[in-house]
């Protein structure tokens, strides 16, 4: 009988979720994450996430943590309700969907950096661009797509 190898996956991944899902180690791991992994895994779907887990980067997972870490700070948002305002859905396996998301939390992260305050997700926008809105200065400065406004 042949063996599956989308099984034979999903048990490599298995180990790297419950690493992934370790609340104790990495404790602004959004669990949804995991979640999005073990749908790729089950599709057959390899990205840089599913790579790590299977590898089991603690790395890759450090950074992650520190990123949602960062993020969660600037927002005052819990990681999971960061998570989900940028959009994210652990059904949506596409490749570049992950990328979108946590190309969102670094530009909150950026922006955070640069002394913007008030920093919050937004619904996407019909354009391309993080959908995020901050103030500079007591004046809201940015909107979605990252564009200024008056």
């Amino acid at each position: 009988m042949a063996e599956n190898p989308i099984c034979l996956d999903y048990e490599m991944l298995a180990g790297g979720l419950s690493l992934l899902s370790d609340k104790a180690r990495f404790p602004f791991i959004p669990h949804a994450l995991a979640t999005y992994a073990a749908a790729c895994a089950r599709s057959g779907r390899d990205n840089r996430l599913t790579a790590a887990v299977k590898g089991k980067r603690v790395k890759v997972f450090d950074q992650i943590n520190l990123m949602f870490q960062l993020a969660s700070a600037a927002t005052t948002l819990d990681p999971e309700e960061l998570l989900r305002r940028t959009d994210f859905d652990f059904r949506d396996i596409s490749l570049t969907r992950l990328d979108s998301a946590f190309a969102e939390v670094r530009s909150i992260i950026f922006l955070n950096q640069q002394g913007f305050t008030n920093i919050r997700p937004i619904p996407a926008a019909n354009r391309k661009g993080a959908d995020i809105s901050a103030v500079l200065n007591a004046r809201i400065a940015l909107r979605s797509g990252l564009n200024r406004s008056n």
